[in-house]
């Protein structure tokens, strides 16, 4: 549940498949501290195959971008999030599909973590929120929901 900036920062080095996480740098991070995010394990693969057939060095950003004016033989610069997003509306568009975001991939991620039941602080731990003000505030919640519980707590039915 990382934000998009955060994801396209990863170097090949914040790679950790004996634990399954990747490192989320501090100067990375909207909050400015490190980080761990669990990734699933074929996604923890996908992506050290990726950096293995590029061969990629530690410190090469795992996404990057390809074009000849961003590229040198010293530095790769990583994609950027304004690239990621065009590339995402350019597809989404393709394929008929609106409302959809890097954004609320992660808002809708996190969203369905509460209506699992995870507990706020849980969830404040992944998304790395600093206050669980702000995150309460992120989380989409069903009104009519909210709604039927108070109606269903007051003994009035709907």
């Amino acid at each position: 549940a990382g934000r998009i900036s955060e994801v396209l920062s990863i170097r090949v080095r914040n790679l950790v498949p004996s634990t399954g996480m990747v490192l989320l740098e501090r100067q990375t991070t909207k909050t400015k501290s490190t980080r761990e995010v669990y990734l699933p394990p074929k996604l923890m693969d996908s992506l050290v195959r990726r950096a293995s057939g590029l061969r990629l060095r530690p410190s090469d950003f795992l996404f990057f971008n390809q074009s000849p004016t961003q590229v040198t033989d010293q530095f790769i610069r990583p994609l950027s999030s304004q690239s990621f997003d065009k590339e995402l509306r350019r597809v989404c568009d393709w394929n008929g599909l609106s409302g959809i975001s890097s954004h609320s991939f992660r808002r809708t991620q996190l969203t369905e973590l509460y209506r699992d039941g995870w507990s706020l602080r849980e969830i404040q731990h992944i998304s790395g929120h600093r206050s669980l003000q702000s995150l309460q505030e992120y989380l989409d919640v069903d009104k009519e929901k909210v709604v039927d519980k108070f109606r269903d707590r007051m003994g009035v039915g709907a």
